[in-house]
């Protein structure tokens, strides 16, 4: 299978157009506390917003989800299958969001079998998601060779990871980040593997929430490993904007082990741990 990347395009940080490219566990019960209805609250902004986001305390992801339908051939089985995992993602992060006392939306979602133009950019090279920003839009691109597979652990994380950025988009992340001081490019690029990393380790939290009852093996999330493992800034001569594939590894492993996107503060993390 191809080397999966995942966009995130529609965002001026500092008159610096980012364009950043990407591609089980047993749960404990939810106490009273967790799960009491949480008052929707102000969304965050500043150095809150990044460093100390209520959703890092919203505690463990534990909803779990029926399993989906994993017909295989054509793109319709693969949107049909994807379309039911956005329903677990829309469930999973609404229950979080709400413990977290920040607001809920569904983000607009587009399934494509060919590339096109998104957020007005052309589609790019080895890009198999985008997700447009000002539009709260994901689009994923459908190909032959991902008809053949739609149950494909891989697909799943390309899914979990466009929806990550929806997730930092409602939580004051997205907003914050666009509104960032710049002194260079490659400072720019820092800060947009803060933002893709951090977005792998939400990716991995939802994906360890509905591993067993997807049926997912060890070998299957090893598969997904190694494919964002070969996915790094280092291995594939791209712009230094979504980090190491080592680095974006860890972050993905990091999130399916602590299944808490408290473990997911990549704007604390020294730079080497975001490299």
């Amino acid at each position: 299978m191809r080397t999966p990347r995942i966009t995130v395009l529609g965002l001026t940080l500092a008159g610096v157009l980012l364009a950043s490219t990407t591609a089980a566990a047993a749960h404990s019960t939810r106490t009273t506390q967790e799960t009491a209805a949480a008052a929707v609250g102000p969304v965050p902004t500043g150095s809150a917003a990044l460093k100390r986001n209520p959703l890092y305390r919203s505690g463990e992801m534990t909803l779990a989800c029926g399993r989906q339908p994993q017909d295989s051939g054509s793109s319709a089985a693969v949107k049909a299958h994807l379309s039911a995992m956005l329903g677990c993602l829309n469930t999973s992060w609404a229950a979080q969001l709400k413990k977290a006392g920040l607001p809920f939306a569904k983000p607009k979602v587009r399934f494509i079998t060919k590339p096109t133009r998104v957020c007005g950019s052309k589609w790019g090279e080895h890009t198999a998601g985008v997700y447009c920003i000002r539009q709260r839009q994901m689009t994923i691109l459908i190909d032959e060779e991902i008809a053949e597979d739609p149950a494909n652990p891989v697909l799943l994380e390309i899914l979990a990871h466009e929806y990550a950025h929806h997730v930092q988009t409602l939580s004051g992340i997205m907003g914050t980040y666009a509104r960032l001081p710049v002194r260079s490019k490659a400072h720019a690029l820092i800060y947009s593997r803060r933002l893709e990393l951090q977005a792998e380790c939400l990716a991995g939290v939802f994906l360890s929430s509905v591993w067993d009852s997807q049926e997912y093996t060890a070998e299957d999330w090893q598969l997904v490993v190694d494919s964002i493992q070969g996915s790094g800034d280092d291995g594939l001569d791209l712009e230094r904007g979504h980090g190491k594939g080592d680095t974006r590894a860890a972050w993905l492993q990091r999130g399916f082990d602590r299944v808490s996107p408290a473990a997911c503060n990549t704007w604390s993390a020294p730079p080497a741990r975001v490299a």
